[in-house]
């Protein structure tokens, strides 16, 4: 091969190499040590862990670590108004947040544990909102309406047999509750117990209460009212 020959293809391999690294070298580096965001559901599961900070619920009732040195009544009453405001406008998060602080600012306070109950149930937490609901329960045994929403939470955990036991003492303190009358109709026509589902159905009509269409067609197809 002649000089002239050698000259062109020493040159032809160097531009060749210089292009291959130009376009290694255009390639962007790997970046590390940056994690990828957070998804959706990561996030809600750390807002809601935030939400009950505070608050233990391993021995079936709600343990409190409490604000302050001694109960804040009014504090108390301002964080539970905030929380049933949250509650009302759909931010279950919020509502939970604001009750927690609500019980323990004060923590012998019943109708805040109630709340809080509420607000958990509508997070979907069953378990914890009847921790809190017995709280409310056993701070005050006189409190109805803990003790309807108790039942309800406990017949949506599969135990219906609490759930009646409870709702029967919502009626024996509130003979004209006619959501409790309509909880137990319903609860007696699964167990097939027909007779008290009718008593129940008869005791809410007469109180001027129209029980869901769909339960009575399915009531009166297994046991037609004579």
């Amino acid at each position: 091969m002649s000089l002239i020959g050698h000259r062109v293809v020493l040159i032809t391999f160097m531009a060749g190499t210089m292009l291959v690294v130009g376009c290694q070298s255009a390639q962007p580096s790997p970046t590390v040590g940056i994690k990828p965001p957070p998804s959706p559901e990561n996030i809600k599961e750390e807002r809601f862990h935030q939400a009950i900070e505070g608050l233990n619920f391993e021995t079936g009732f709600v343990v409190v670590d409490p604000i302050g040195r001694r109960p804040n009544t009014r504090l108390a009453s301002k964080h539970h108004a905030e929380g049933v405001e949250a509650y009302n406008q759909n931010r279950i998060i919020d509502a939970i947040t604001s009750q927690n602080k609500a019980v323990r600012t004060d923590p012998n306070w019943p109708v805040a544990y109630n709340s809080l109950g509420r607000a958990l149930l509508g997070e979907g937490e069953g378990e914890l909102a009847t921790a809190a609901f017995r709280t409310a329960l056993a701070l005050d045994e006189q409190y109805t309406e803990a003790r309807f929403n108790l039942s309800y939470a406990v017949a949506g955990l599969g135990d219906q047999e609490e759930a009646i036991e409870l709702m029967n003492g919502v009626v024996q303190a509130q003979p004209d509750n006619v959501q409790a009358h309509e909880r137990l109709a319903i609860w007696h026509y699964y167990l097939g117990e027909y007779e008290t589902a009718w008593s129940h159905v008869h005791r809410a009509q007469n109180l001027g209460h129209a029980m869901p269409p769909q339960f009575m067609v399915l009531l009166q197809k297994q046991s037609p009212e004579s």
